[in-house]
């Protein structure tokens, strides 16, 4: 029995740095969301341009045109990212006008072609970044698990809590912090 015993704690211990954490690049991270303690951890998003997955460009001025903008961090190997799109894609088309909802691909352009496929299997109908520069890669190297949601105001500020990992449900966990972000500023809240 003691051999037995000897013998799972050295597989234990040789199996256990395998399951630790991963780069992102590589992530499985929680199906499930965490919510972060305290308010971002995160710089704003004052100063950045990024090339968009239609060709085109974003900038942190294109934040102005909303009152909440929800960037949500994800990539083509990380599972979890691709289960959530369907659920994304869903939520974009729910949204009221001063509400949006992107996505941040941290793949390079060389894959936009698996990028496209996955946002169009998921019916995702909307804006995706590629990489930046500025402030949005000041972002990308701080963030350590995808997916990762922050949420940012119409000068580029980021509100309140980032939801790392995904959720079976998104909706509520999303809309919870979308309302938040609303009532901070002294505005409606959305259903």
């Amino acid at each position: 029995m003691k051999k037995v015993l000897a013998l799972m704690l050295a597989l234990g211990l040789v199996v256990f740095p395998a399951v630790g954490c991963a780069p992102k690049e590589e992530q499985n991270v929680p199906d499930t969301a965490v919510e972060q303690e305290e308010g971002s951890s995160f710089g704003d998003l004052h100063t950045f341009t990024a090339k968009t997955l239609d060709g085109g460009g974003f900038s942190a001025a294109d934040f102005a045109d909303y009152d909440v903008t929800v960037i949500n961090i994800w990539s083509i190997t990380c599972g979890p990212c691709v289960h959530e799109m369907p659920q994304l894609a869903e939520l974009k088309e729910s949204l009221p006008e001063n509400i949006n909802l992107i996505t941040h691909c941290l793949d390079d352009e060389m894959y936009t072609e698996e990028i496209t496929r996955i946002l169009e299997e998921a019916g995702f109908d909307g804006t995706t970044l590629l990489l930046g520069d500025g402030d949005l890669m000041d972002l990308d190297r701080q963030v350590m698990y995808i997916p990762t949601t922050v949420f940012v105001d119409s000068q580029g500020n980021l509100l309140g809590k980032e939801i790392v990992g995904s959720s079976p449900d998104i909706r509520p966990l999303y809309l919870e912090h979308i309302n938040d972000a609303l009532t901070q500023m002294g505005k409606d809240v959305i259903s």
